[in-house]
Protein backbone atom coordinates (compact mmCIF):
# COMPACT_ATOMS: atom_id res chain seq x y z
CA UNK A 1 0.00 0.00 0.00
CA UNK A 2 1.16 3.36 -0.37
CA UNK A 3 1.82 5.96 1.65
CA UNK A 4 1.39 9.73 1.07
CA UNK A 5 4.58 11.56 1.58
CA UNK A 6 4.07 13.05 4.76
CA UNK A 7 2.59 9.72 6.60
CA UNK A 8 5.67 7.50 5.51
CA UNK A 9 7.81 9.94 7.19
CA UNK A 10 5.91 9.45 10.25
CA UNK A 11 5.93 5.69 9.65
CA UNK A 12 9.94 6.04 9.12
CA UNK A 13 10.23 7.83 12.67
CA UNK A 14 7.99 5.23 14.38
CA UNK A 15 10.28 2.50 12.96
CA UNK A 16 13.86 4.32 13.53
CA UNK A 17 13.14 6.53 16.68
CA UNK A 18 14.56 9.10 14.68
CA UNK A 19 12.42 11.42 12.97
CA UNK A 20 13.66 11.51 9.34
CA UNK A 21 16.74 9.74 10.52
CA UNK A 22 18.39 12.72 11.80
CA UNK A 23 21.83 12.35 14.02
CA UNK A 24 20.53 15.37 15.90
CA UNK A 25 16.80 13.91 16.68
CA UNK A 26 18.63 11.15 18.04
CA UNK A 27 21.46 12.92 20.43
CA UNK A 28 24.23 11.43 18.49
CA UNK A 29 27.24 13.30 18.01
CA UNK A 30 28.80 12.86 14.59
CA UNK A 31 32.35 13.22 14.32
CA UNK A 32 34.02 10.61 11.88
CA UNK A 33 32.77 8.54 8.90
CA UNK A 34 32.43 5.66 11.62
CA UNK A 35 29.98 7.26 13.65
CA UNK A 36 27.93 7.98 10.87
CA UNK A 37 28.14 4.52 9.96
CA UNK A 38 27.29 3.44 13.31
CA UNK A 39 23.64 6.32 12.87
CA UNK A 40 22.81 4.48 9.85
CA UNK A 41 23.11 1.33 11.00
CA UNK A 42 21.11 1.87 13.91
CA UNK A 43 18.64 3.10 11.61
CA UNK A 44 18.50 0.69 9.60
CA UNK A 45 18.37 -2.27 12.21
CA UNK A 46 15.64 -0.88 13.58
CA UNK A 47 12.93 -2.36 11.26
CA UNK A 48 10.99 -4.55 12.41
CA UNK A 49 11.50 -8.28 10.56
CA UNK A 50 8.51 -8.74 8.65
CA UNK A 51 9.21 -5.06 6.88
CA UNK A 52 12.06 -6.39 5.83
CA UNK A 53 10.23 -8.60 3.80
CA UNK A 54 7.45 -6.02 2.18
CA UNK A 55 8.66 -4.50 -1.16
CA UNK A 56 9.73 -0.56 -0.86
CA UNK A 57 6.39 1.34 -0.56
CA UNK A 58 5.16 3.35 -3.53
CA UNK A 59 2.45 4.03 -5.52
CA UNK A 60 4.00 2.16 -8.81
CA UNK A 61 6.09 -0.68 -9.05
CA UNK A 62 9.55 -0.73 -7.99
CA UNK A 63 12.25 -0.27 -10.60
CA UNK A 64 15.22 -2.39 -10.34
CA UNK A 65 17.83 -1.34 -13.00
CA UNK A 66 20.56 -4.54 -13.53
CA UNK A 67 24.22 -4.08 -15.32
CA UNK A 68 26.97 -6.87 -15.70
CA UNK A 69 30.14 -7.24 -16.09
CA UNK A 70 31.49 -10.23 -18.06
CA UNK A 71 34.85 -11.50 -15.96
CA UNK A 72 34.97 -14.65 -18.45
CA UNK A 73 33.97 -16.73 -20.47
CA UNK A 74 34.53 -20.94 -19.40
CA UNK A 75 33.35 -22.63 -22.57
CA UNK A 76 30.44 -22.80 -25.26
CA UNK A 77 29.22 -25.41 -25.79
CA UNK A 78 27.23 -25.86 -29.03
CA UNK A 79 26.43 -29.76 -28.97
CA UNK A 80 25.41 -29.32 -24.97
CA UNK A 81 23.20 -25.66 -26.12
CA UNK A 82 25.60 -24.51 -22.83
CA UNK A 83 27.46 -21.41 -21.74
CA UNK A 84 29.34 -21.01 -18.63
CA UNK A 85 30.77 -17.46 -17.41
CA UNK A 86 31.35 -15.58 -14.65
CA UNK A 87 30.34 -11.92 -14.11
CA UNK A 88 29.56 -9.13 -11.63
CA UNK A 89 25.84 -8.23 -11.14
CA UNK A 90 24.46 -5.28 -9.97
CA UNK A 91 21.64 -4.10 -9.21
CA UNK A 92 19.59 -0.51 -8.00
CA UNK A 93 16.84 0.01 -6.76
CA UNK A 94 15.20 2.29 -4.45
CA UNK A 95 13.86 2.10 -0.85
CA UNK A 96 12.28 5.07 0.74
CA UNK A 97 12.32 3.50 4.27
CA UNK A 98 16.30 3.95 3.97
CA UNK A 99 16.34 7.91 3.26
CA UNK A 100 18.90 9.35 6.02
CA UNK A 101 20.19 13.07 6.61
CA UNK A 102 23.86 13.58 6.25
CA UNK A 103 23.31 17.23 7.75
CA UNK A 104 25.84 16.86 10.36
CA UNK A 105 28.87 15.04 8.13
CA UNK A 106 27.65 16.36 4.95
CA UNK A 107 31.09 14.30 3.31
CA UNK A 108 29.20 11.02 3.97
CA UNK A 109 28.68 9.50 0.65
CA UNK A 110 27.07 5.95 1.38
CA UNK A 111 27.08 3.08 4.08
CA UNK A 112 28.87 0.54 2.78
CA UNK A 113 27.81 -3.17 3.96
CA UNK A 114 28.84 -7.21 3.03
CA UNK A 115 25.56 -8.57 3.91
CA UNK A 116 21.36 -8.13 3.02
CA UNK A 117 20.30 -9.46 5.69
CA UNK A 118 18.79 -6.00 7.16
CA UNK A 119 16.98 -4.81 4.05
CA UNK A 120 14.51 -5.85 1.55
CA UNK A 121 16.42 -7.40 -1.45
CA UNK A 122 14.96 -8.05 -5.08
CA UNK A 123 14.00 -11.96 -5.95
CA UNK A 124 15.49 -12.16 -9.09
CA UNK A 125 16.84 -15.14 -10.85
CA UNK A 126 18.21 -16.44 -14.28
CA UNK A 127 15.58 -17.39 -16.20
CA UNK A 128 18.24 -19.85 -18.39
CA UNK A 129 19.86 -20.82 -15.78
CA UNK A 130 20.94 -24.78 -15.25
CA UNK A 131 23.58 -23.87 -12.37
CA UNK A 132 24.26 -20.82 -10.10
CA UNK A 133 27.18 -20.87 -7.89
CA UNK A 134 28.02 -17.49 -5.52
CA UNK A 135 31.46 -16.58 -4.92
CA UNK A 136 32.21 -17.33 -1.04
CA UNK A 137 36.43 -17.06 -0.51
CA UNK A 138 38.21 -16.29 1.11
CA UNK A 139 34.52 -14.03 2.07
CA UNK A 140 31.20 -13.96 0.41
CA UNK A 141 31.92 -11.62 -2.60
CA UNK A 142 28.84 -9.50 -2.41
CA UNK A 143 28.87 -5.54 -1.84
CA UNK A 144 25.88 -3.44 -0.76
CA UNK A 145 25.72 0.36 -0.77
CA UNK A 146 23.13 2.59 0.78
CA UNK A 147 22.51 6.34 -0.17
CA UNK A 148 21.33 9.25 1.71
CA UNK A 149 18.44 9.20 -1.14
CA UNK A 150 17.76 5.66 -0.40
CA UNK A 151 18.96 4.34 -3.62
CA UNK A 152 20.57 0.61 -3.12
CA UNK A 153 23.49 -0.81 -5.42
CA UNK A 154 23.53 -4.34 -4.25
CA UNK A 155 26.68 -6.41 -6.30
CA UNK A 156 27.68 -10.14 -6.43
CA UNK A 157 29.98 -11.92 -8.27
CA UNK A 158 28.79 -15.53 -9.35
CA UNK A 159 29.71 -18.35 -12.02
CA UNK A 160 26.15 -19.26 -14.23
CA UNK A 161 25.81 -22.01 -16.50
CA UNK A 162 22.74 -20.99 -18.63
CA UNK A 163 20.93 -22.71 -21.81
CA UNK A 164 22.09 -21.50 -24.82
CA UNK A 165 19.34 -22.95 -27.54
CA UNK A 166 19.75 -21.23 -30.55
CA UNK A 167 21.84 -20.66 -33.58
CA UNK A 168 21.01 -18.39 -36.81
CA UNK A 169 20.42 -19.49 -40.10
CA UNK A 170 23.46 -18.17 -40.99
CA UNK A 171 26.61 -20.05 -40.96
CA UNK A 172 29.06 -19.34 -38.13
CA UNK A 173 27.06 -17.15 -36.05
CA UNK A 174 25.74 -18.28 -32.39
CA UNK A 175 23.45 -16.11 -29.99
CA UNK A 176 23.30 -16.42 -26.16
CA UNK A 177 21.53 -14.99 -23.59
CA UNK A 178 20.94 -13.57 -20.13
CA UNK A 179 17.11 -12.86 -18.79
CA UNK A 180 17.23 -11.78 -15.08
CA UNK A 181 13.62 -11.63 -14.03
CA UNK A 182 11.39 -11.59 -10.27
CA UNK A 183 10.14 -14.87 -9.48
CA UNK A 184 7.44 -13.43 -6.82
CA UNK A 185 6.49 -9.93 -8.38
CA UNK A 186 4.29 -9.24 -11.45
CA UNK A 187 4.99 -6.35 -13.46
CA UNK A 188 2.73 -4.39 -11.17
CA UNK A 189 4.64 -4.41 -8.42
CA UNK A 190 8.30 -5.08 -9.78
CA UNK A 191 10.00 -4.09 -13.35
CA UNK A 192 13.34 -4.89 -14.40
CA UNK A 193 15.50 -3.23 -16.87
CA UNK A 194 19.17 -3.15 -18.09
CA UNK A 195 20.93 -0.20 -17.46
CA UNK A 196 20.82 2.61 -20.37
CA UNK A 197 23.97 3.05 -20.68
CA UNK A 198 27.17 0.18 -20.64
CA UNK A 199 24.32 -2.02 -19.34
CA UNK A 200 26.87 -5.54 -20.12
CA UNK A 201 30.38 -5.02 -20.12
CA UNK A 202 33.12 -7.61 -21.33
CA UNK A 203 36.30 -8.31 -19.71
CA UNK A 204 38.60 -7.04 -22.79
CA UNK A 205 40.78 -10.03 -21.99
CA UNK A 206 38.49 -12.70 -22.43
CA UNK A 207 39.90 -15.13 -25.49
CA UNK A 208 37.61 -18.18 -26.80
CA UNK A 209 38.76 -21.28 -28.39
CA UNK A 210 36.33 -21.63 -30.94
CA UNK A 211 34.04 -17.97 -31.08
CA UNK A 212 34.52 -14.76 -31.10
CA UNK A 213 32.61 -12.21 -29.04
CA UNK A 214 30.44 -9.94 -31.27
CA UNK A 215 27.81 -7.19 -29.99
CA UNK A 216 25.47 -7.45 -26.72
CA UNK A 217 21.95 -6.10 -27.12
CA UNK A 218 19.26 -5.70 -24.05
CA UNK A 219 15.81 -5.43 -23.82
CA UNK A 220 12.88 -6.31 -21.66
CA UNK A 221 9.85 -8.30 -22.28
CA UNK A 222 7.14 -9.89 -20.39
CA UNK A 223 6.88 -13.52 -19.14
CA UNK A 224 3.14 -14.56 -18.79
CA UNK A 225 2.58 -17.68 -16.60
CA UNK A 226 -0.19 -18.66 -14.73
CA UNK A 227 1.02 -16.73 -11.36
CA UNK A 228 0.70 -13.73 -13.73
CA UNK A 229 2.75 -11.17 -15.85
CA UNK A 230 6.09 -10.87 -15.12
CA UNK A 231 8.96 -7.94 -16.51
CA UNK A 232 11.74 -9.93 -18.22
CA UNK A 233 15.20 -7.75 -18.59
CA UNK A 234 17.08 -9.88 -21.81
CA UNK A 235 20.77 -9.60 -22.59
CA UNK A 236 21.70 -10.92 -25.95
CA UNK A 237 24.88 -11.67 -27.10
CA UNK A 238 26.40 -12.22 -30.42
CA UNK A 239 29.22 -14.78 -31.16
CA UNK A 240 30.81 -15.60 -34.51
CA UNK A 241 32.47 -18.77 -34.82
CA UNK A 242 36.09 -19.01 -35.90
CA UNK A 243 35.73 -22.22 -37.81
CA UNK A 244 32.08 -22.34 -39.90
CA UNK A 245 32.39 -26.26 -39.50
CA UNK A 246 29.27 -27.77 -39.00
CA UNK A 247 29.41 -28.70 -35.13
Amino acid sequence: MFLPKTISILVIGLFTGCFLFTPSSCNGDINSRIDMDRFVMRAINRFGPSEKDLRPPAENATLVTVNAFIRNILFIDEKSHQWKLQLTFRQEWNDPRLRYSIESYPSYRYLTLASTKDIWTPDLFFTSEIEATYHQVPQNNVLLRIYPNGNVLYTSRLTLTLSCPGTLSVPGELWCSIGVASYAYPVDDLVVRWKKDNAVQIDKKIVLDDHTVGKVTTGTTEAITVAGKFSDAVAQFHFLRKSCKVL
